[in-house]
């Protein structure tokens, strides 16, 4: 065990046992484990914060409790001292987290704070979200996509790229100067094992197309020899690596940045609140008998039933004699015959029996067994039985009285009332009874739940709320906008004739967004990549990366002009039939296009001009129902994918076949259209 364990410790990052052995669970598993700091440490930063001449703010500014960090946030409001913050993050992030044993996780926060924590020494900084309020606004349900997006914008490589690259360096010193006994235990340890060959995938993803070795496991001979011979070329292979997963993660960013900028979040649901568990003295819920336990022993000093009746070395109702009393009290909790023996009290218990504590290893001596005892019931709380029982008159606020001051699992209280209701006899008692059994609800007892509420949903991922584009009349005199298109083609695709006639523009200089237009068509130019689509970046030069990069933020630029103009009512068309590939996969939960609903039923059935699917992974359950027209709403407009293809048309019946003024059939392509469907009445 301790072997694997520093084995796995050494695979994580490189440097000496004693910096990487207490971080190996952290980095091994990603774990979220919380940074608690003691008050003189909070006092500390407090005074510095608070400072109107203090120096750098300190490592230990990340600070995890709610509570906490509302007094930092509190001087923190400071525009001096929060600048002061962001300027120092600027400035010693990137060293910081190039460190050995960097990690950065996300943490929810009421203030969506990302921290960046290094699990090596136990510190944290706090990232300070973006001035814009509306930024602010969305962290707290995107507090993951705000780490990233605030590492991007400043140049820094992300924690998994960074960990994957110090796995990677790492495994070149164990090629250059390990040890066999190293590479013993990395044998024995195939979590270690796995690790380093995700890296090894990590790195291929990003210079496959530049490297001549395949997969690291079929070719491992030829990747020593790179290592060996060739250290430095290992050394600038990690760092492209770094950039083009950083280059790939901002191409996302981007796209992520325009669906959050158009569309709103779809509400998630909320878990319901717990109904089973409650605290009737301090009138709150629980989600579990877990979290209500840990309460009841912190709040009213509860035990649970085998700890109280585990009293000495032997078991009162079967005879059985422990080494000592908690080997007792292990036994009272898996046995449910003897734990409800002792606690009802039974007249043929065995008498307390006490001695020394015996060898933790020796064996329980057997008595005289449990064939006499009665099978096991339903858990009762004897106490509030036994009180009940006493009373012989009583009103339900009585009764109710007793049931609520006694610290016992809401379920037992339930039970153990309902088999006192089942012995009363017909009368005013058992008609109190029976109202106090019916009123005995979380929800109707409970003021409060015991921590937030969380969404059913914690994957992070934004969803769009996509609802129907009311239709509009435009202005009279607004001009039409054509980009990489004939004037005779926009008229016809739009079936428009704008007043103000047509404007073409180039691909790299889209209009200002306070210019409005009668409507659109945009065909976007072909990428600079060759493989590839618009949703995902193939492994490529860095100088390609940024080419594409490029490419892609203008091509979100026209994009993001055309969901403005559709907003207002106004008729776009998106033609995309030039980009050489649109088959990656485009997940639901990352769906940039609204799409009908009656569209996104035969998602899976769509197909591009090379036959493969687009969207395999959208369902009905990623498009928000629209909400209900009345018979007089003339139409609305949609975003529909449309794909005409070399054979029939697949979408659904929607495309037809028409024919250009001069009597050509239109050229197939992939397009996205904006089209406007009628609800009773004729579109003008």
């Amino acid at each position: 065990m301790a072997a694997g364990a520093l084995m796995q410790a050494l695979v994580l990052v490189p440097g000496t046992f004693a910096d990487t052995a207490h971080a190996a669970e952290d980095f091994l598993e990603f774990k979220s484990q919380a940074v608690e700091f003691g008050s003189a440490m909070l006092e500390n930063v407090l005074d510095k914060l608070s400072d109107e001449h203090g120096s750098d703010p300190p490592a230990e500014v990340g600070v995890l409790s709610e509570d906490v960090w509302s007094s930092v946030a509190e001087y923190a409001s400071k525009e001096d001292t929060f600048s002061s913050i962001d300027g120092w993050l600027d400035e010693n992030l990137g060293k910081f987290m190039n460190l050995t044993g960097v990690a950065i996780e996300e943490r929810r926060f009421s203030k969506g704070i990302p921290i960046f924590r290094n699990s090596a020494c136990g510190k944290a900084i706090a990232a300070p979200p973006d001035d814009d309020p509306k930024v602010f606004e969305n962290s707290k349900q995107h507090t993951g996509f705000l780490i990233d997006d605030y590492g991007l914008e400043r140049g820094r490589a992300w924690v998994k790229d960074l960990l994957a690259a110090e796995r990677l360096r790492f495994l070149s010193q164990l090629v250059h100067s390990g040890s066999d006994a190293a590479w013993a235990l990395l044998q024995h340890c195939p979590d270690s094992a796995n690790v380093l060959l995700q890296a090894g995938d990590w790195l291929l993803r990003a210079v496959s197309a530049t490297c001549p070795y395949p997969a690291f496991v079929s070719h491992w001979e030829a990747w020593k020899a790179l290592i060996l011979r060739r250290p430095k070329l290992w050394k600038g292979l990690i760092r492209r690596s770094l950039e083009w997963h950083k280059g790939r993660r901002s191409a996302w960013a981007l796209i992520d940045r325009l669906a959050r900028h158009h569309w709103v979040a779809l509400v998630d649901p909320v878990a319901e609140v717990p109904d089973s568990h409650a605290c009737l003295i301090c009138k709150c819920a629980f989600s579990c008998a877990q979290t209500w336990a840990s309460h009841a022993v912190l709040k009213h000093g509860y035990r649970s039933p085998h700890f109280r009746a585990a009293v000495g070395n032997r078991c009162r109702a079967c005879g059985t004699i422990f080494a000592n009393v908690r080997r007792h009290r292990t036994h009272l909790q898996v046995s449910a015959a003897c734990r409800q023996s002792v606690l009802r009290g039974d007249p043929d218990l065995l008498p307390v029996w006490t001695s020394t504590d015996a060898h933790v290893q020796s064996r329980a001596i057997k008595g005289r067994g449990t064939s006499h005892l009665p099978p096991p019931a339903r858990d009762l709380a004897h106490e509030l039985l036994s009180g009940l029982e006493g009373l012989s008159v009583a009103s339900d606020e009585d009764i109710f009285a007793l049931v609520q001051k006694t610290v016992e699992p809401f379920p037992v209280l339930v039970q153990t009332l309902s088999c006192w209701i089942a012995g009363l006899p017909p009368g005013a008692l058992r008609d109190a009874a029976e109202d106090v059994r019916l009123c005995l609800q979380v929800d109707l007892l409970c003021d409060d739940v015991a921590g937030r509420r969380t969404s059913c949903d914690r994957e992070g991922l934004f969803r769009p709320d996509v609802r129907p584009l009311a239709w509009a009349p435009r202005p009279a005199g607004l001009p039409g906008l054509v980009l990489l298109g004939s004037v005779s083609e926009a008229s016809f695709r739009l079936d428009i004739q704008p007043g103000g006639g047509w404007r073409s523009l180039c691909f790299a200089s889209p209009p200002h967004a306070s210019l409005d237009f009668a409507g659109a068509f945009l065909r976007f130019p072909k990428p600079p990549l060759r493989a590839g689509s618009l949703w995902d970046l193939p492994s490529c030069t860095l100088r390609d990366m940024r080419r594409y990069l490029v490419w892609l933020q203008r091509c979100l630029s026209w994009i993001s002009l055309a969901l403005r103009l559709a907003s207002s009512g106004r008729a776009c068309i998106l033609d995309f039939g030039q980009v050489p590939s649109l088959s990656g996969p485009v997940k639901g939960k990352r769906l940039l296009f609204p799409m009908a609903l009656e569209e996104a039923m035969f998602a899976d059935a769509m197909k591009v001009d090379r036959g493969t699917s687009l969207i395999p992974s959208l369902r009905r359950h990623s498009v928000s129902e629209p909400p209900s027209s009345s018979a007089g709403t003339p139409c609305a407009f949609f975003f529909l994918p449309v794909f005409l293809g070399p054979g029939p048309h697949n979408s659904a019946g929607r495309a037809r076949k028409r024919r250009s003024p001069s009597g050509m059939m239109r050229p197939s392509s992939t397009r996205l259209h904006l089209e406007a469907e009628s609800k009773g009445s004729m579109c003008p």
